[in-house]
């Protein structure tokens, strides 16, 4: 399996990040935040960060203008709909990131991959919540994403070989 498209739940700092490093390497990303206000501070994030790589030289303009339109914000999960991998980035609350993974089983396909960019809680506990666990796990990027190449890739007890090759390949 190829990822060809990514959505981001949570436009906060990590996932912010992760979308301005993913939408540089020439993926679409939807990124989805139930603030408007927390969307428009990331696409301003965005735009800052490729513009400063254009002022130093690390990307010509029409590559960041191309990046910046790769990125989509929404407010509603719904949009997650058509994403092959979706990355969860709230924060650090069990009882949330829960409930989301409970939301995200009856938004994304069948096939999508979902995976939580959690540091401290456990994949497998969090996979509970999914309606098919074998297509969860952990991408935790380090920050700041949008720089950091770094990923570490977490398989759950549940999760199958075809979804932790997908992600190795991703990352």
């Amino acid at each position: 399996m190829t990822i060809e498209s990514l959505g981001i739940l949570g436009a906060g700092t990590m996932g912010s990040g992760i979308a301005i490093a993913t939408a540089a390497a020439g993926l679409p990303v939807v990124l989805v935040d139930a603030s408007e206000a927390q969307l428009d501070r990331a696409l301003a994030t965005a735009k800052t960060f490729y513009d400063r790589a254009v002022g130093k030289g690390r990307m010509k303009a029409e590559d960041a203008e191309a990046a910046l339109s790769a990125i989509t914000g929404a407010d509603d999960m719904g949009a997650l709909g058509d994403c092959q991998l979706v990355i969860e980035a709230v924060f650090e609350d069990f009882d949330l990131k829960a409930k989301i993974f409970g939301q995200l089983s009856g938004v994304v396909p069948e096939e999508a991959i979902v995976a939580t960019n959690t540091s401290c809680l456990r994949v497998s506990d969090l996979a509970r919540h999914m309606a098919r666990p074998e297509r969860f796990l952990g991408l935790h990027y380090f920050s700041p994403a949008q720089i950091n190449p770094l990923v570490e890739v977490v398989k759950g007890e549940a999760t199958d070989e075809v979804t932790f090759e997908a992600a190795m390949a991703f990352v």
